[in-house]
């Protein structure tokens, strides 16, 4: 009788661990996660390769990477209403994104950006509004540096000649060794290796780039993310996740930390 009574007993506990380990499998969800286009696709999919792979060993989650040609297609596919789940974005989409589209931010980039109009030797003395006229590169609208740029030279009337055909921050660089601009727009992790240009500009500091999740995505996903996420910096292997990303650590992120930042896409690119 003992053996008859204990097996039912075994055969449940087997059945309640199966039922968990296919509970466990079937929660998996795939997900999308749209990166800013600050690098051409090909190079995209390099930088963020690592990160694409930490998440995939460490959340419980498959994600895939998408990346816009450019900061141009970019804003028209965030307008025209495309919400993927995930999204990997600065300061003033990720308002627009919560203000307009229900998106939470989980987490971001430790360290805060500022960009700086970098110029040459030739320059290196002059005022911001001796600028005006002359040719300065960026990455197209709205990418932050160019919202930056315009804040620098409010005035339509009194602006430089603005240039936004560099595929990254460090083709502008480029251009202005060859000559080919004046100066060019830059973020602080780049400014830092050039010290032979000099910034005659520099911006305020806005939150570093941010990881935010669409309404559509449940929140034990969410969770899921957002702790793989924070865990990051303490995995020594998964180093070049952040250096990719120029970071040190992944924090978390709160909502109300954005507020405002929508208004610097302005009228000009339908950001109210």
């Amino acid at each position: 009788m003992k053996n008859i009574t204990e097996k039912p007993a075994l055969l449940t506990i087997s059945l309640f661990l199966l039922g968990g380990l296919l509970t466990s499998q079937t929660s998996a969800e795939e997900l999308t996660l749209m990166v800013q286009p600050s690098y051409p696709q090909e190079r995209a999919a390099e930088v963020y390769a690592p990160l694409i792979e930490y998440l995939n060993a460490t959340s419980g989650h498959t994600i895939t990477l998408k990346s816009p040609r450019d900061f141009q297609q970019h804003w028209l596919s965030v307008r025209n209403g495309d919400t993927p789940d995930l999204v990997l974005e600065d300061a003033p989409i990720t308002d627009y994104r919560i203000q307009n589209q229900g998106y939470t931010p989980l987490v971001r980039v430790k360290e805060e950006v500022s960009y700086s109009i970098l110029t040459g030797s030739a320059y290196a003395d002059d005022q911001l509004d001796q600028f005006v006229g002359r040719v300065i590169s960026t990455l197209a609208a709205p990418s932050l540096g160019y919202l930056v740029l315009l804040d620098a030279f409010p005035n339509p009337f009194s602006q430089p000649v603005i240039t936004s055909n560099a595929a990254t921050w460090l083709d502008g660089v480029e251009m202005t060794f060859s000559m080919e601009a004046d100066a060019a727009v830059a973020p602080f992790w780049l400014v830092e290796q050039y010290q032979n240009l000099h910034p005659v500009y520099t911006s305020k500091s806005f939150p570093g780039l941010t990881l935010s999740a669409s309404a559509n995505v449940n929140d034990e996903v969410k969770a899921a993310i957002t702790q793989a996420l924070l865990k990051l910096h303490e995995d020594e292997k998964a180093f070049s996740a952040l250096h990719e990303i120029n970071a040190t650590e992944i924090i978390a992120a709160d909502a109300a930390d954005y507020v405002g930042y929508k208004k610097m896409l302005g009228q000009l690119y339908g950001g109210n």
